[in-house]
């Protein structure tokens, strides 16, 4: 393995992120062509399949087709805090979940009224996929916006994921906030 990927894992996210601005195909055969060709590079590659969400349908289709023909190990489901996505994770069984929280302490309050419940859900939902033998990538929406606005916030976000046991954290300039241009 060449010495730039010893310590790195690169989680591709194009048929979530694609989708959720209409640049990528939804076709099955097309989506995984696009998994085959990340695959087929050298590297520790995971793929994320799609959107562990039951309503929809696509997504479910991609994620299942991804581990039927590439095994469980480099394939993710992404979902967010909340019984429905992570049980279908859970049926799934994808290798790696992608679980996403609110980084910014504002977005989390909107979301939960309270923006500490969401550490109870990071931490209940990731020990709850690992105990059934699913990896979790923690993503921290936002986290750069939100290390700066509020780093406190933020930095315990980063730890509740771990110590519940999340293999990686991925800090997401989700938004483009950090481009210097």
């Amino acid at each position: 393995m060449p010495q730039l990927y010893r310590n790195a894992v690169f989680l591709d996210s194009t048929l979530r992120d694609g989708n959720q601005g209409g640049a990528s195909s939804s076709n099955l055969d097309d989506c995984l062509k696009v998994i085959n060709m990340i695959l087929e590079l050298q590297g520790p590659f995971i793929v994320e399949a799609g959107f562990a969400n039951p309503g929809r349908k696509d997504d479910i289709a991609r994620i299942k087709a991804a581990i039927k023909r590439y095994g469980r190990d480099r394939i993710a489901a992404f979902g967010r805090l909340n019984d429905n996505d992570v049980g279908e994770i859970e049926r799934l069984r994808p290798g790696y979940a992608t679980l996403v929280a609110k980084a910014r302490r504002k977005d989390a309050a909107e979301v939960w009224g309270d923006p500490d419940e969401q550490f109870k859900l990071i931490a209940g939902y990731i020990k709850r996929l690992k105990d059934r033998g699913i990896k979790v990538i923690f993503d921290a929406e936002h986290f750069f916006t939100a290390y700066f606005s509020g780093k406190r916030y933020a930095q315990k976000l980063l730890r509740t994921a771990l110590d519940a046991g999340a293999e990686w954290v991925v800090l997401c300039d989700t938004t483009g906030e950090m481009n210097t241009d």
